[in-house]
């Protein structure tokens, strides 16, 4: 389908899943990013994954406010992995709230990230995993 139409893969593969998997898997979710929060811990990233014409920021402006915190935004992309890094490290000194925009854009700094995200865990997180 790709080849032959591209403009049809993405309606092609959500008639497969839904075929295959069923309508859980096709039916958009509708989130609260309260509810979210409530679920996450300090250490752990909460991820949204989008689809094109969605900009979550409002709702998670709002849910910061409720919290008394500010979020700050970065997109990343070309050079802005330095930026981030040294936005995480003031953020786990003020305990502030940052959103990670385009991701995507800076695939060679996923990698740091995830070193990054790792030492956010607790102390006994880690000696458990050591021990496993």
């Amino acid at each position: 389908m790709r080849v032959l139409k591209p403009e049809m893969t993405a309606s092609t593969v959500r008639r497969y899943v839904l075929k295959s998997l069923g309508p859980y898997f096709v039916t958009p979710m509708i989130f609260q990013i309260g509810d979210i929060f409530n679920e996450s811990k300090v250490y752990t990233p909460m991820l949204l994954l989008l689809t094109p014409g969605n900009d979550p920021m409002e709702a998670i402006k709002k849910a910061a406010e409720e919290k008394g915190k500010v979020p700050y935004p970065i997109s990343l992309g070309k050079g802005q992995g330095e930026k981030a890094k040294k936005l995480i490290q003031e953020s786990k000194k003020y305990e502030s709230w940052i959103v990670l925009q385009n991701c995507h854009l800076a695939a060679s700094f996923l990698p740091d990230l995830e070193q990054i995200i790792e030492n956010l865990q607790p102390q006994t997180n880690k000696l458990s995993n050591q021990e496993q």
